[in-house]
């Protein structure tokens, strides 16, 4: 009795352990390993980004507008846009966290990732490679309303 009373339990725990599973919506980011390099405001480059925005130095300075480029093959075949919100991991604490897409690379770079920075802020840098994945997708609602 006892065997068939915990054979019972165990077999509505997996049923519960799995219909948990199932109902939860929650899927792995898809992580993208990037060839990371820097790049400078205005320094060639001009002072407006891809997204149509003017760049403040102020706040690339003191990082308070993080913003990154990405090769034209990421906004293309991997769902990127620019105004998505990712996370940059990667052993240097300069570029780990969150950065928002602005800007787009020249188009011979295949998953290619550029850090905009000021001269000063980036003598730490070194390029490398770095995993990225999206964790916000921009949502344009304002502007959707406002065109109507």
């Amino acid at each position: 009795m006892k065997k068939k009373l915990l054979r019972y339990l165990l077999i509505l725990n997996f049923i519960f352990t799995l219909s948990i599973g199932l109902m939860s919506n929650k899927i792995a980011p898809i992580k993208h390993t990037m060839t990371a390099t820097k790049y400078y405001a205005g320094d060639g480059c001009g002072m407006t980004m891809a997204c149509g925005e003017k760049i403040n130095k102020r706040r690339v300075e003191t990082f308070k507008d993080k913003f990154v480029a990405l090769s034209p093959d990421m906004y293309n075949n991997h769902g990127y846009n620019f105004h998505d919100t990712i996370y940059v991991e990667s052993n240097n604490k300069l570029i780990k966290g969150r950065w928002i897409v602005k800007d787009k690379t020249s188009s011979r770079h295949k998953k290619h990732i550029d850090f905009l920075m000021t001269k000063n802020n980036s003598k730490s840098f070194g390029n490398g490679t770095v995993k990225i994945y999206i964790i916000g997708k921009y949502k344009d609602d304002k502007n959707k309303k406002k065109r109507k």
